[in-house]
């Protein structure tokens, strides 16, 4: 059963990072995956954030970096909201994009973690109730690891799949 997994067995332990004092900008070209493949597609959807002692100082995702270039009218929910000054988008992200990375992200004492010794059932659950798709997997505050959301679906469909075939012809 995958659910008798512990997190250790299918954990990404090579995972996207990010210094804390690293920019936006620098932050955007992880994420981006720039200069790695011709389409830009994102290389990932958010970067575990270490400090220089390798503890998780925090988690940045897209929409960390989305909020931090939304103009600040758009979230007042302003009578301003449906108007657009041409330029306007461009300006407030190249002013975004000299923050550092821990001026947006959400910060250690907030994210959300398991360990690796922790079942997958936990995880899932983690993950469920916190609408999140990735986890760092911490040994105190040391990242040993990630996981994702698709990589227990993988195991879940995995298990499905296998057992699936001899339950489908028993009521025929």
């Amino acid at each position: 059963m995958p659910f008798e997994l512990r997190v250790a067995d299918i954990m990404q332990k090579e995972f996207s990072a990010i210094d804390p004092d690293a920019t936006i900008r620098d932050a955007v070209e992880s994420l981006y995956g720039f200069g790695k493949d011709e389409a830009h597609a994102p290389v990932s959807q958010s970067l575990v954030v270490i400090e220089n002692d390798g503890d998780l100082a925090g988690v940045l995702t897209m929409f960390d970096i989305l909020r931090a270039v939304e103009p600040p009218y758009l979230r007042d929910r302003a009578p301003l909201a449906g108007i657009a000054w041409e330029g306007f988008f461009k300006d407030v992200i190249h002013q975004a994009e000299t923050l550092s990375v821990g001026d947006i992200m959400t910060p250690w004492a907030k994210v959300q973690s398991v360990t690796p010794t922790d079942r997958l059932i936990k995880a899932l659950e983690v993950m469920v109730n916190s609408h999140v798709r990735r986890l760092p997997v911490c040994e105190g505050r040391q990242v040993v690891g990630v996981i994702r959301l698709f990589d227990i679906f993988q195991e879940v469909a995995r298990e499905m799949l296998a057992a699936g075939g001899d339950e489908k012809g028993s009521d025929a």
